[in-house]
């Protein structure tokens, strides 16, 4: 699997994105915090002092590039390919916010060597349908390009490496050009300007304040769009798009080595221009006690979520952070397990409920339950929602409880192994990127199986419970609800609830008995007819009550109905 967070099943909660570092006096807004990319000395695998999967071969041009090439037949005759740059709109300025992702835009509108509206169909004579297999996106951190490619043969790998060369330092960046896409990327803002994405704007600014994340959506500022020039374009440009901030990931079915060769005479003579931009400080986070904040827009369902924040959790990739990972994540998956049981008893206090813990973009680390509630009833899911939170922490998981999580974490890593040679082109093509993107090193699933056995060898119930205890710490709780409706006596009126709750005694977890399958299938049914396909290669099998089987084999996935 590409990354640490990826082999975990914790349930992430909507509320979980980006903030920045250390503890500031309290109220204080102040500067400073991680860089946004880390550094780039090694290989994640190698400073992690992980096996890679055995598969991937990477490569360092001598400009600082890297790439990371991988065989894989499935589907077969295809090829992934993604170019990823640091270069998010968390890398912009004041003046020219939205820059990168309008940028990502002008990637697609005339290069040195392609003409204003000639790359569509370039890519539609090499077989690509614009948007379904060529796309591109733009976060807070990095900017990618990716193209699916339909056949490996030489001429469709050049044009596709030739295309992706264009995007790195041939764009034009034409004044005209530019203002025709104007109006292009508004109209995207626009789309986006959804009441959902007020939400998330709101939520973010009352978590993560005074950070650098919520003042750097990446669909910008409308007023910056109207006014960047080409200037600002090339700057931006010519401060980001260098070799030594790229990654280039090609994943499918092609010899290796003759693949490394085209990259290398592609990509070798690549030379940046002028110095590299100066990032901006992500931020530091604060030192924050119990606050509320309720956000109202019609037409919003409703939610509520407890929230911890606390400075980003920077540790390295390495088997000791795995193995912390994996605990912490055995101790939420319990929690979220008593969550879901709560969301199905009649009159529920939520329609649905998930804890997680989760550092993203490198900015601050935020955890926590995050719930789903009817109308109206916001204080009954707060309440609900941080006694459980409390009684886990107070009273610990069960035997058990922790027994199950580790089976069915078990279960899921040992049919990620079987399922190893028939993982997915463009699955394995955006890990990769993935992986790069968060420091952690791209690992075959019987590294992650090997790593998770000895993490869970002896665990006890003690050290999940220390973890938890751990990972639910910092500042806060912050306390955020949302919907339709505006709540009587406002932002007083959610922490009083809160406070409220926190004086309930919380008794300590039941055991659950242990489940029995509740299905008798009775005898077997007899077999009326058994006839092949041979066009579609299915088996049919109609029994006697009428009722019909149909059995197709493939090779898409090994050890999987």
């Amino acid at each position: 699997m590409s990354s640490r967070l990826s082999t975990l099943r914790c349930t992430t909660a909507a509320f979980v994105l980006a903030i920045g570092l250390c503890i500031a006096p309290a109220g204080a807004e102040i500067s400073g915090g991680p860089p946004a990319e880390p550094a780039r000395a090694s290989w994640p695998h190698e400073s992690a002092r992980l096996a890679p999967d055995p598969a991937v071969r990477f490569g360092t041009l001598d400009n600082g590039m890297r790439y990371a090439i991988m065989r894989n037949t499935q589907p077969s005759g295809i090829a992934s390919v993604r170019l990823r740059f640091a270069a998010g709109s968390i890398y912009e300025t004041e003046e020219t916010e939205g820059i990168a992702h309008f940028l990502e835009h002008m990637a697609f509108n005339g290069s040195q060597n392609v003409p204003e509206g000639e790359m569509v169909k370039l890519l539609q004579r090499a077989g690509l349908a614009f948007g379904a297999d060529t796309n591109a996106y733009t976060s807070f951190r990095e900017t990618v390009y990716t193209l699916d490619l339909p056949k490996t043969d030489d001429e469709t790998v050049d044009t596709a490496l030739f295309l992706m060369r264009e995007a790195a330092d041939n764009l034009l960046l034409d004044p005209e050009a530019i203002d025709r896409e104007r109006g292009v990327v508004l109209s995207e803002e626009r789309t986006r300007n959804s009441p959902e994405y007020r939400l998330t704007r709101a939520r973010l600014n009352f978590l993560l304040r005074g950070q650098a994340v919520p003042e750097r959506f990446p669909i910008g500022d409308t007023e910056d769009i109207r006014s960047v020039d080409a200037a600002d374009f090339r700057a931006f440009y010519e401060g980001h798009y260098r070799p030594e901030r790229a990654l280039l990931v090609i994943v499918g079915d092609f010899e290796p080595a003759a693949m490394d060769a085209k990259i290398r005479a592609r990509f070798s003579d690549w030379r940046a221009e002028g110095p590299a931009t100066d990032v901006a400080p992500l931020g530091r986070v604060m030192r924050r006690k119990p606050e509320a904040a309720h956000f109202v827009e019609p037409g919003l369902s409703s939610s509520v979520t407890l929230t911890f924040v606390a400075p980003p959790d920077l540790t390295p990739d390495s088997e000791r952070a795995r193995r912390e990972s994996i605990v912490r994540s055995l101790g939420f998956a319990v929690l979220n397990r008593r969550l879901q049981r709560i969301a199905r008893e009649e009159n529920a206090p939520f329609i649905s409920a998930g804890a997680s813990r989760s550092t993203l973009e490198r900015s601050a680390t935020l955890a926590g339950v995050s719930a789903s509630v009817k109308p109206g009833r916001w204080r009954e899911a707060l309440q609900a929602i941080e006694q459980e939170t409390r009684r886990v922490l107070r009273h610990g998981v069960l035997e058990s409880e922790l027994a199950r999580e580790i089976t069915e974490y078990r279960t899921s890593y040992v049919g990620a192994v079987a399922a190893a040679a028939t993982r997915d082109t463009r699955n394995l093509a955006d890990g990769l990127a993935g992986a790069y993107h968060s420091a952690d090193a791209f690992t075959h699933p019987e590294t992650d199986l090997a790593l998770f056995e000895r993490a869970v060898a002896d665990l006890s119930p003690k050290s999940v419970n220390a973890a938890l205890r751990k990972a639910l710490a910092g500042g806060g709780p912050l306390l955020f609800v949302s919907g339709a409706e505006p709540i009587e006596g406002g932002n007083e009126a959610v922490l009083a609830a809160w406070r409220e709750s926190a004086k309930v005694a919380v008794a300590p977890p039941e055991a659950q008995a242990e489940a029995v399958f509740a299905y008798e299938f009775g005898a077997p049914g007899a077999v009326a007819e058994r006839t092949f396909n041979e066009e579609f290669g299915v088996h049919l099998v109609r029994f006697a009550n009428g009722a019909l089987l149909t059995i197709k084999q493939t090779p898409f996935e090994d050890d999987t109905i």
